[in-house]
């Protein structure tokens, strides 16, 4: 997704299971919380956004991560959405699962096929939000434009005179196609794509944003234990005091 610089508040934007789901809705609620932006003309908020999507089976709130620099979409605007998870055959319905790519950044060449590039962007969506990579600039900014390169590789051309980010955002690429792209064999946590179907009001496009699975928080995996473990206590406490009472 972009998002144009300008109130995160009303800010303009760029920018699961594994059978297609349809009719869900979908609605972008933030730019980027940390404010972070990058880019020429024009500058643009990174990647995550917040989102909430809600639909049977569905009631989702919290990071999308978008993999459609061209179009843009308008807080807090809402559409319809099918979704489907990323996986050796790419995304079933996605923008871009038809698309072919060949293309040259610098003097490194890439190729492959709308299918790979959805295994490329999973891989990178996963680095973003693992170990919350999304709170350092430098970070989030070559993730951002390495997944809008993917699919919309003009995209780059609105980094140029940041010779640091073009190069991690080359990089970022490489390592996305290395791992997960050229056999299309993405493995990480699940990453869902919300694709749009339908939309009212702006009569352009709404953006194809992405969700990724992210584990348990490891304080409430531990408050977990912790309750099981004092439902324990509390059962042996009980059965010593029936004894005594028996007694």
């Amino acid at each position: 997704m972009r998002v144009r610089f300008v109130s995160i508040f009303w800010a303009t934007l760029c920018c699961a299971p594994f059978a297609l789901a349809q009719g869900d809705n979908f609605t972008i609620t933030g730019a980027n919380p940390d404010g972070y932006y990058l880019g020429n003309n024009p500058a643009v908020y990174v990647d995550p956004y917040t989102a909430t999507v809600t639909g049977p089976g569905v009631n989702y709130s919290g990071f999308v991560i978008c993999d459609d620099y061209t179009d843009e979409v308008t807080v807090p605007e809402s559409w319809t959405v099918d979704s489907s998870t990323i996986g050796a055959g790419g995304a079933t319905n996605g923008l871009f699962q038809s698309d072919n790519y060949s293309y040259t950044l610098g003097s490194q060449g890439f190729s492959y096929s709308g299918e790979q590039g959805y295994n490329m962007v999973a891989y990178l969506a996963d680095e973003l939000m693992t170990n919350e990579n999304y709170n350092n600039q430098a970070t989030a900014d070559a993730l951002s434009y390495a997944i809008w390169t993917i699919f919309t590789p003009s995209a780059y051309s609105n980094i140029t005179g940041d010779t640091s980010v073009q190069a991690a955002v080359v990089q970022d690429i490489e390592s996305a196609w290395t791992n997960a792209g050229k056999n299309s064999d993405y493995s990480g946590p699940a990453v869902t794509v919300w694709t749009p179907t339908s939309w009212n009001g702006d009569p352009s496009r709404p953006q194809e944003f992405l969700t990724v699975q992210t584990p348990e928080p490891p304080a409430l995996a531990s408050l977990a234990v912790d309750f099981t473990v004092l439902l324990g206590f509390l059962c042996v406490v009980r059965r010593r005091i029936l004894r005594r009472v028996k007694a």
